[in-house]
């Protein structure tokens, strides 16, 4: 082996002694941070698959009216995948259930859950408003006022200005009310379909 040779194979060996180290941290850390994704990936697509078919259950079995049987489905989203957003589905839908059984305390549960849970910011404000006529119905108008202050999604804007003038009208506020009325007929010009009952709220005024 020749002098040049030598000084090549000692300057190999000094360099991995300052920097091997480094490089096989680096290396760890990438592989620790691939498989790591990979595994996430996984389990993400296995939750969202296994959420959506206990998802299509609760829908078939309220369709077969098995409301009991339906509502479990609907409760087991909630507690074992809080995150997907069929939990949040099923949350509106138990709302919707608990309201046509005038269990309003509930229905506000289920409406909370979904303002907190949804990952998707239309259906934070869909159960927004709905939470917000719930509180109407309890006769807590200045809660759902202050409720409703809060904005997910501004493509909801006349649904949330319409809310506004229900809260407004149960105070007694009957000129704030048709203002709010006449912002949600603005802002729900050329929308499909629009409020069928907003007409009819303006025609009182």
């Amino acid at each position: 082996m020749s002098m040049s040779d030598k000084e090549q194979v000692q300057m190999v060996k000094g360099w991995w002694q300052e920097y091997g180290y480094y490089l096989l941290f680096t290396v760890v850390i990438f592989l620790a941070i691939n498989f790591g994704w990979r595994y996430w990936h996984r389990h993400h697509n296995f939750t969202l698959e296994y959420s959506s078919a206990i998802y299509m259950q609760m829908l078939t079995t309220a369709d077969q009216k098995k409301d009991e049987e339906s509502k479990l489905f609907g409760e087991s989203l909630i507690k074992d995948y809080p995150r997907s957003p069929y939990a949040s589905f099923a949350a509106l839908l138990l709302a919707k259930d608990a309201v046509e059984k005038g269990d309003l305390n509930t229905a506000f549960e289920r409406l909370q859950f979904a303002m907190k849970k949804a990952p998707s910011k239309n259906i934070r404000q869909l159960a927004r408003i709905r939470a917000a006529r719930v509180l109407i119905a309890m006769k807590k108008s200045r809660e759902a006022l202050d409720l409703l202050n809060s904005v997910d999604d501004k493509d909801y804007a006349a649904e949330t200005s319409e809310a506004f003038g229900d809260a407004l009208l149960e105070l007694g506020n009957t000129k704030e009310a048709e203002l709010a009325y006449r912002k949600a007929q603005k802002l729900s010009e050329g929308k499909i379909p629009p409020s069928p009952l907003l007409k009819i709220k303006l025609q009182q005024f």
